[in-house]
């Protein structure tokens, strides 16, 4: 889309007017992105070809609107068959919190606390060791 901006311009009071056009063939015109035709950096949206925008149609609003979903698997190079992986399936675990108590909120007025860092050798400590210690004990019997 080609736009041609012309100004006039005073150089002085003894000078007459100078005329200045500028031609731009990008899609900013005025400092502001033009979306029609569409750029190819921003994706097209429902909100951009909804029905009561100009050049909008219920059918380009339905088209758009579709959502892209990720695959939970991988199409089979050999068989040509579709695989569901397990990982790939999302999860969302979600705690029950019927009845719960506290709320949702950390007053300012909670003191300090001051620790150690945890490092993976209390990492360590805390999870395996005990278990470690146990199963070489039981091996030196």
């Amino acid at each position: 889309m080609a736009t041609v901006v012309c100004r006039v311009r005073n150089l002085s009071l003894f000078q007459t007017r100078v005329l200045t056009c500028s031609f731009s063939s990008s899609s900013v015109v005025s400092g502001k992105k033009s979306r029609v035709p569409f750029d190819k950096r921003f994706p097209v949206t429902a909100k951009d070809v909804h029905r009561h925008k100009e050049g909008g149609s219920v059918e380009m609003e339905q088209a758009v609107a579709m959502h892209i979903v990720q695959p939970s698997g991988y199409v089979d190079e050999r068989n040509k068959r579709f695989t569901t992986v397990k990982e790939m399936i999302p999860e969302f675990v979600v705690p029950d919190l019927t009845n719960f108590q506290l709320k949702p909120y950390v007053s300012y007025k909670v003191p300090e606390i001051h620790q150690t860092r945890f490092t993976a050798r209390d990492l360590f400590n805390a999870c395996y060791a005990e278990e470690v210690r146990k199963r070489y004990d039981d091996s030196r019997d």
